[in-house]
């Protein structure tokens, strides 16, 4: 393809001009600060909100959490650590952006490692109907495909399966406080 020095207009319907200028801020200076843009969280939103975003669901998860996380830096920098206080901040700091992350696109590792921690943080009822789809998940995973197995084999599977997978049963231990 050869330029003959006519200008090209290319038209982006799908990315607002906020956005396309962060991209290119992005691509020529190597920076990527959402802070000096907007202090109301809405050009992160709308970066979330966007279907052609080219990353896993998991990965929008964890920069936006380290995104909130660099906008406290009091909280301590492993969640086993937070105090209530913590979580609060936290929750404040995110609450704008969680209503439009896919959790339900995660899988139950990726619930169980990247969300369970950080649980006190959710909305209660996102997080129960989150918590109750990964069950019914975990769950379903778990079945035996033939029902006629005696209970003793039911006993040895079970042993075999990851400690951590959550039941229905755990549903009061895990609820939010």
């Amino acid at each position: 393809m050869k330029y003959d020095g006519t200008l090209v207009h290319i038209k982006l319907s799908n990315i607002l001009p906020a956005i396309f200028q962060i991209v290119l801020r992005y691509l020529y200076c190597g920076r990527l600060s959402l802070k000096e843009y907007d202090t109301s969280e809405n050009l992160l939103i709308l970066i979330i909100q966007n279907d052609n975003l080219q990353m896993s669901e998991i990965r929008i998860w964890v920069h936006v959490l380290e995104w909130g996380i660099a906008q406290n830096s009091e909280l301590p920098s492993d969640v086993a650590n937070y105090s209530k206080d913590d979580f609060n901040i936290l929750k404040n700091t995110l609450q704008q952006c969680i209503p439009f992350i896919k959790f339900y696109d995660l899988t139950s590792k990726e619930f169980h490692n990247k969300i369970l921690p950080y649980k006190r943080i959710f909305p209660k009822e996102m997080y129960k109907d989150l918590l109750i789809f990964y069950l019914d998940q975990s769950e379903s995973n778990n079945k035996s495909s033939d029902d006629s197995d005696s209970r003793i084999t039911r006993e040895i599977n079970l042993r075999t399966v990851d400690l951590k997978i959550i039941t229905y049963q755990h549903i009061e231990l895990i609820s939010i406080n």
